[in-house]
């Protein structure tokens, strides 16, 4: 609405009432932001804090390009000698190659490759072993024979080691970090059809958020009455349940924990304190310190970039943060005070990490006594799933709103955000990630199993999505189900969706996925896998940015509408890029300075 600028919220409020709109929308001017940079301390540190991200990624890149070009000695070569032929047989090599590497004449910086003084028979004469840096550059060093019949490398090693705080200003490298993101290379025993399916599922989560977030944070449509007819359509149940990829990556989730703990278990044949303390400071250090920054960033500068009429001086959301952000640090935020949660959407993180902290008390019963872990296991999902029922029976029973858990305060911070309600899918990754572990990835199955598999699978993936349609299409109610039958669904819809999924996977990892295996483990999807953490974190403020500098209505239709989630997907991801290249991954090559190489990650 345009009017004078004299005009206040007040008065704009005051006019609507006179008329009769006394529960008109909440009115907000341009005029009634009052915000001012020069006295918002918040904002001024958040600046201060980016500059000096931007300054030390410069000098860790000017850092890395010159040591990579000019001071270190990788770019030197020394030409084998091939003196003394006839000694070929009995030559050593001073600096020798292990089995691998001796087959490829080449390695990934390795330190037993390149610097150990193991002899071993050497390779034909004039050969040269090479060394491939992190970053790239090769080394390749000469062999000459002496005296004593054995070949040296004329004084040339490796490239120096450097002190760790160079190599904590070298991990902020722009040139290094987009060689490690844009790498398609992963190491044995990656689950490869895992990457496109965190990629789909985020993709998915930005589809539903995208419908949410134009009716919730302000964008108003000019075509309501087709808004909902759309909203009501059978089609529209797979935006509508947009909630189901979360489950998918609590099944991931405990996937790859139950897979890399019981293998490295495995290969070490003992579980000690030490390995314990990785497995829990590797897990806080990976995602918190980035999780931090964008609560910080999103309190402190997101108002200054949002100009439409919709954006408020102050949004509930900069409100709670300023608030409750310590709950967030401390992954309690499902937990304590949820309905007034600082960035809601990550109240996953807060039961990922309360899932993975509990882990051990089924992990090391599966590593120990497998019959137990899986019998534990079983139990902890049927306990979930029937406490999840009777608490969505308990708040269906006595409230008179719909009771979808994300339109219900009660059923949100009863049963949508409460670990005890989303565990299931959890443990279902679990158990998928023992039996891979356990049948090392082959899996001879008949292909009548194959074929029921899949079958069963589609059908209970579909069926999650779609069956609830009626409730949905008489508003959201229970006119259609009791609440008996309501809870229900609530209960075994999750860990239902959840087994589908894992069937996927596990047919993909043991051969049985055919073309489906082919598109999902294609190397394409590695690169953007990577960046799916970065990209749940800031999709949605990137979302609310957009619906608070609308200033005029839309008129909804499927193609503005794709049109929008599609820049939303190409925006968040752009951003994300940017993230994980100035954030994220430097601090995880900080943290493999600091402690070492990695004793437990992610495959």
């Amino acid at each position: 609405m345009c009017v004078s600028e004299r005009c206040s919220s007040r008065d704009l409020t005051a006019a609507f009432r006179s008329i009769g709109a006394r529960d008109a929308v909440q009115i907000v001017c341009k005029g009634d932001r009052r915000l001012d940079f020069r006295t918002d301390a918040g904002a001024i540190c958040a600046s201060i804090l980016g500059c000096v991200f931007v300054l030390v990624v410069i000098l860790g890149t000017v850092y890395d390009v010159l040591d990579s070009r000019y001071f270190s000695t990788s770019t030197k070569t020394l030409h084998a000698s091939k003196a003394n032929p006839s000694n070929k047989s009995n030559v050593k090599l001073t600096r020798s190659l292990c089995d691998k590497c001796k087959k490829t004449k080449s390695c990934q910086r390795c330190d037993i490759c390149c610097m150990c003084h193991h002899y071993k028979d050497e390779l034909a004469g004039g050969d040269e072993i090479q060394h491939r840096d992190n970053n790239g550059s090769v080394t390749s060093f000469g062999l000459e024979t002496n005296m004593n019949g054995r070949r040296t490398d004329e004084n040339q090693l490796p490239p120096k080691k450097r002190g760790k705080c160079l190599q904590i200003l070298r991990a902020f490298s722009l040139y290094s970090n987009v060689q490690k993101l844009m790498d398609t290379d992963t190491p044995a025993g990656t689950l490869h059809c895992v990457n496109a399916i965190r990629v789909l599922s985020i993709t998915w989560v930005i589809l539903g958020h995208t419908y949410f977030t134009m009716t919730a944070f302000g964008v108003m449509f000019s075509n309501p009455l087709q808004v909902f007819q759309k909203a009501n359509e059978v089609t529209f149940m797979a935006i509508f349940n947009g909630t189901f990829p979360v489950d998918v990556f609590f099944l991931m989730s405990g996937l790859f924990v139950s897979y890399v703990f019981l293998g490295r278990a495995q290969r070490l044949k003992k579980v000690t304190f030490k390995e314990m303390s990785f497995f829990y400071i590797h897990r806080f250090w990976r995602i918190t310190p980035l999780y931090a920054m964008v609560i910080f960033l999103n309190t402190t500068i997101t108002p200054y970039v949002m100009h439409g009429p919709m954006a408020p001086e102050y949004s509930n959301d900069e409100k709670y943060c300023r608030m409750n952000w310590w709950q967030n640090l401390l992954y309690v935020n499902n937990l304590v005070n949820p309905a007034e949660m600082c960035m809601g959407w990550t109240w996953y993180l807060s039961n990922d990490m309360q899932f993975y902290v509990i882990s051990p008390l089924f992990l090391l019963p599966l590593f120990w006594i497998p019959a137990l872990g899986v019998i534990l296991c079983v139990l902890l999902l049927v306990a979930s799933i029937v406490a999840t029922g009777l608490i969505s029976y308990g708040v269906r029973s006595t409230s008179d709103v719909p009771s979808l858990s994300f339109m219900n305060l009660d059923m949100f911070t009863s049963v949508y955000v409460a670990p005890w309600c989303r565990v299931g899918p959890y443990l279902v990754g679990v158990l998928l990630g023992y039996a891979l572990n356990r049948t090392q990835c082959t899996l001879k199955l008949p292909t009548a199993a194959v074929l029921f598999g899949w079958i069963t699978s589609l059908g209970l993936c579909t069926s999650v999505i779609y069956v609830y349609h009626g409730n949905v299409h008489e508003g959201g109610g229970d006119s259609l189900w009791s609440d008996i039958g309501g809870a229900a669904y609530d209960a075994i819809s999750r860990p239902a969706f959840a087994m589908g999924v894992a069937w996927i996977i596990l047919a993909c990892v043991t051969g049985h996925g055919g073309v489906v295996n082919s598109l999902l483990s294609h190397p394409a999807w590695t690169p953007l896998s990577r960046l799916v953490y970065s990209v749940f974190l800031i999709h949605l403020p990137v979302m609310v940015w957009f619906g608070m500098s609308q200033r005029t209505m839309l008129y909804m239709t499927d193609s503005m509408m794709a049109y929008i989630f599609i820049g939303h997907v190409v925006v968040s991801f752009g951003a994300a890029f940017l993230v994980s290249l100035t954030i994220e991954v430097p601090l995880v090559a900080v943290e493999t300075v600091l402690l070492g190489k990695k004793q437990w990650r992610r495959k």
